[in-house]
């Protein structure tokens, strides 16, 4: 099926994967790097730490809404794929964490990052960010997903407030 939908024989299929996992991993694989380029375009200097870190859930948020199909594919029925999804997954939001942990960091060079603030405190936040996410797109037929920035902009005001 997904050979013939994407117009190729079976044999071109089998020659780039080594069967239908292989190919939807390709494809998170790929949709993550999609998601972490866009937030790698926001900008980072003399940008406030709450306000840098909205503006990069805001890019991940407009990255999901760009496309619901793929969002809710790679965001919610992946996980059918058992342990080897959750796994890529995880490795995945730790990344993402990782990202907006230098990113605070960088933002605002010489600046006292909060010691609260560690690794754990960030993959929370990623962790939060995707559920409220995949419970939209699972929930509702057209989610709004900025809404969801909106909402959470006080908690990410206050996780990340300048002490």
């Amino acid at each position: 099926d997904i050979a013939k939908r994407a117009g190729v024989s079976l044999r071109a299929f089998y020659e780039c994967f080594e069967d239908k996992e292989a190919c939807v991993f390709a494809g998170y694989d790929r949709f993550i790097q999609a998601l972490l380029n866009r937030m790698m375009t926001v900008k980072l200097d003399g940008v406030a730490r709450a306000e840098l870190v909205r503006s990069i859930v805001s890019a991940y948020l407009d990255t999901m809404q760009s496309d619901m199909v793929v969002a809710r594919a790679y965001q919610v029925e992946i996980d059918a794929l058992g342990e080897p999804a959750r796994a890529r997954r995880r490795k995945s939001l730790t990344l993402f964490a990782m990202f907006i942990q230098q990113a605070v960091i960088q933002s605002a060079p010489g600046e006292v990052v909060p010691s609260s603030l560690t690794r754990s405190a960030y993959i929370g936040v990623v962790y939060a960010v995707r559920q409220l996410v995949s419970d939209a797109i699972e929930s509702e037929l057209n989610p709004n997903l900025q809404t969801l920035s909106e909402d959470l902009a006080p908690w990410l005001n206050d996780i990340f407030r300048v002490f």
